[in-house]
């Protein structure tokens, strides 16, 4: 039983750090979109929360194979614009 409830909140968390993930990637998208039609909105990435929460699903996550959760932050855009690793916005820079 608390094995099963170690699951379900390590899953839950790590949807959590997917939606980071895509919601980063969608603000990027956007912000390009908004500077190409003159609009000068920005959207802001918010950097290294997809990191806490694979963090914390990956000690509550019951099972030995936790390597595979490093996958997650790694595709955060956000991540790589707070280190200076943005390829996608530097072209939209004025």
């Amino acid at each position: 039983m608390v094995n099963s409830v170690r699951y379900v909140l390590a899953v839950a968390l790590l949807l959590f750090a997917i939606w980071v993930v895509v919601s980063n990637w969608a603000f990027v998208i956007i912000t390009i979109r908004n500077k190409r039609r003159g609009i000068a909105q920005n959207l802001s990435t918010v950097p290294f929360a997809s990191i806490l929460f694979m963090f914390v699903a990956s000690v509550v996550y019951p099972g030995a194979d936790k390597l595979w959760m490093i996958s997650i932050p790694l595709f955060d855009i956000g991540n790589w614009e707070m280190l200076g690793l943005s390829i996608v916005s530097r072209g939209t820079r004025q």
